[in-house]
């Protein structure tokens, strides 16, 4: 009876934390370094993940003091943006990516460094819709 007890106690404790271990699993970590693009001192300096399908800031965290970041809980497959922002200034200095998680083989990015490639600007305009737009050069009068 004592062990029919203790093993329905360990089975609910068991489902009750599987929920919590799939939810933890179902995000990953992107970090980096930003030295190349901010200057000391790096306190003045924040990195934001921006979802590339809504255009939405999802996060932000604070460079550390030696200009390196991590952005944990970043959601798998679905691509993401980090943009290196002026705190003082307010403005957003580069962007990188996209960074796209997945788990099980990418569960995390350790060199996602920031070093303004440029593309990652138009990504963002193509996930608002402005290609469309930008894109063609023919106008409604050709």
């Amino acid at each position: 009876m004592v062990m029919r007890r203790v093993l329905a106690g360990a089975l609910a404790a068991a489902l009750v934390t599987m929920p919590v271990v799939a939810q933890q699993q179902a995000a990953g970590t992107i970090s980096g370094t930003a030295v190349k693009e901010a200057n000391p001192p790096y306190e003045e300096y924040r990195v934001q993940l921006r979802s590339v399908a809504t255009g939405a800031v999802v996060s932000t965290y604070p460079l550390s003091p030696s200009g390196t970041y991590s952005v944990p809980n970043v959601p798998f497959s679905q691509p993401h943006l980090i943009e290196l922002v002026n705190v003082t200034s307010n403005r957003i200095v580069c962007t990188e990516g996209p960074f796209t998680l997945s788990a099980p083989n990418r569960t995390s990015r350790t060199d996602a460094n920031i070093e303004c490639g440029g593309s990652a600007l138009w990504l963002l305009l193509a996930a608002a819709g402005l290609p469309a737009i930008v894109g063609n050069p023919r106008s409604a009068d050709r």
